[in-house]
């Protein structure tokens, strides 16, 4: 994950499309380590959920994109509530009680340390994008097939006549 960090003074302030503003990063202490499975080559996260309903457990299940390494080094880790032994990491993609999406964050053995979703409301820290880049009509289908197109779930965005979005890693190559 290589894009700037900042503390945004000013929530809310975006330029779509020229940039798109700061997105800020929540940690989830929310659920134990063994409480969460992972599943590389189907690239599903399983959650058991105990403090959702009183007296029932309730798997939650999320879509996440290829596993990438971390790059960041201990101190920006440490901003950005990332474990320290965290060594990969994998994008979820938004749900319902999530609009936004997140980061699945693993150890060396490419099993679950923790997930910081990502929120519109001030936190603190944020990863801020500036302008985005073209890519070939053959990159785009790649992400179709590959069915990393995720429709837009921020009101804002799809206002300003955003459609789709894909995550795409600092490893990734497309097709």
């Amino acid at each position: 994950l290589d894009s700037k960090l900042a503390v945004a003074k000013t929530p809310g302030k975006f330029n779509f499309p020229e940039e798109m503003g700061a997105f800020y990063i929540k940690r989830m202490f929310q659920w134990n380590r063994d409480e969460m499975i992972f599943d590389r080559n189907k690239r599903k996260l399983s959650i058991t959920d105990r403090k959702c309903c009183e007296h029932e457990t309730v798997r939650l299940v999320f879509d996440t994109l290829n596993v990438n390494p971390v790059t960041l080094q201990a101190a920006a880790k440490r901003t950005l509530s990332i474990p320290i032994d965290a060594a990969f990491f994998a994008y979820v993609r938004p749900a319902v009680s999530y609009p936004v999406g997140g980061f699945l964050y693993l150890d060396k053995s490419v099993q679950p340390l923790a997930i910081n979703w990502l929120t519109l409301d001030s936190q603190g820290f944020a990863m801020c994008f500036k302008q985005g880049i073209c890519m070939s009509p053959e990159a785009a289908e790649f992400l179709r097939t590959d069915r990393r197109w995720m429709p837009i779930t921020v009101d804002f965005l799809s206002a300003a006549g955003a459609k789709n979005y894909s995550f795409i890693g600092p490893n990734d190559t497309l097709g």
